[in-house]
């Protein structure tokens, strides 16, 4: 007969049930747990990232405002081996952690996710000093609140920090963190007391109307977001969502397809050319294996080679783009999309200093867009005319 008083090895003693499936699901799925952003890749930390972190871990500098010493290899090796666990051993607690490395194959830190019943979510992070100040914690905390948004259903999550830690107090702002609360004489260590802040980021469902998403052209005619954070947390919920799909119909797989075009085409504007061109083509030959209806193959085929647009590929940027218009102009089912075909040919001329030949693709958007009737599109179309316009005079 079982012993069923103590829990399976992949359940968690925690009271809500759902709670329960969710994280078992990532205890048991280590490829969900394995994020990469433009510049970094998160691996689940295991021992075999001892020897890698840590010379990094062993810098003084770290620990000025944490309660530990630089670690030996065997304390590092006995708590990696905890965390492999990705659990407490009581089972009330959820661990994941991460290994980071640059696209150079540098280890630099690790990032951490905690859950309990008391506090719910919280996320911490070491950074090694001479790796600080380029953007690696801002760009990987990112990837981490997107998994937590995305896989855990994190509605909120906490940050615990030292009042004297400028930079991460700034950091944790910058990801859109706000103080909820202040401990006086929240430890003592090192031969003085600290103070806390307690940090709360409430997440937000993905509804385009929850993120702001607006963008600003300017004289290059290339999209500047407000919101950079909004518009890079929303990409990568796109792109998360998409791959989680079941996709048990033709609707589902199409409403696929189309996240993963639109989160390539945000993280291309956000400058992450290497996600888009990945993602991008991705989204292309799902929609081609799966035989999905031409118009939706063709939207993924406009995204895909205005990114190689933004990567300087311009003679297979132009011959691709120049297929889509010739199939617009000879199949009145792709019609609807003449005038993207227009825009975006135009952008590949004005980006080579084509400016004669941009002039007539943005004149030519312009009119259908006119018979459109959208007034957004014309606008667009009439901004690229006039600093066109502008760049010929200049030309003269």
């Amino acid at each position: 007969m079982n012993d069923t008083s103590e829990p399976r090895d992949h359940e968690f003693q925690i009271n809500s049930i759902h709670l329960n499936k969710v994280f078992s699901n990532v205890i048991k799925n280590s490829a969900a747990l394995f994020l990469s952003t433009n510049r970094l890749s998160l691996e689940p930390i295991n021992i075999g990232h001892v020897e890698n972190l840590l010379p990094i871990l062993n810098d003084e500098q770290i620990y000025e405002y944490l309660p530990q010493n630089p670690p030996t290899r065997e304390k590092l090796l006995k708590q990696y081996e905890m965390w492999e666990a990705r659990r407490s051993p009581d089972r009330t607690q959820l661990w994941l952690n991460w290994a980071v490395k640059t696209t150079r194959e540098q280890y630099i830190g690790y990032f951490q996710v905690g859950w309990d019943e008391k506090n719910g979510f919280y996320v911490a992070y070491v950074i090694g000093p001479k790796f600080q100040k380029q953007g690696f914690a801002f760009e990987g905390l990112s990837a981490v609140i997107s998994f937590l948004r995305v896989h855990l259903e994190a509605k909120q999550i906490r940050a615990w920090i030292d009042t004297r830690n400028v930079a991460s107090i700034q950091l944790i702002k910058k990801l859109g963190f706000v103080q909820i609360d202040f401990i006086k004489n929240a430890d003592e260590f090192k031969g003085s007391k600290s103070d806390e802040y307690i940090f709360l980021l409430e997440t937000k469902s993905l509804e385009s109307s929850n993120f702001d998403l607006q963008c600003d052209d300017g004289e290059n005619l290339k999209a500047n977001p407000r919101n950079s954070l909004d518009v890079a947390m929303y990409a990568d919920l796109l792109y998360q969502k998409a791959l989680q799909s079941e996709n048990h119909t033709k609707e589902d797989l199409i409403q696929s397809v189309r996240s993963l075009g639109l989160a390539g085409h945000y993280y291309k504007i956000l400058g992450r050319f290497a996600e888009a061109h990945r993602v991008t083509s991705f989204s292309l030959e799902s929609a081609r294996q799966s035989h999905l209806p031409d118009i939706v193959i063709l939207q993924q085929e406009i995204r895909y080679f205005d990114v190689l647009r933004f990567q300087q590929k311009w003679e297979d940027s132009e011959k691709g783009l120049k297929q889509c218009l010739h199939r617009c102009l000879t199949d009145q089912a792709l019609s609807y999309y003449t005038d993207t075909a227009y825009q975006h040919l135009g952008k590949l001329m004005y980006d080579q200093n084509r400016f004669e030949e941009a002039h007539q693709y943005f004149n030519l958007a312009l009119q259908l867009r006119f018979q459109k009737g959208n007034s957004e599109l014309t606008q667009s179309s009439h901004f690229a005319l006039s600093w066109t316009s502008q760049k010929l005079s200049e030309g003269k």
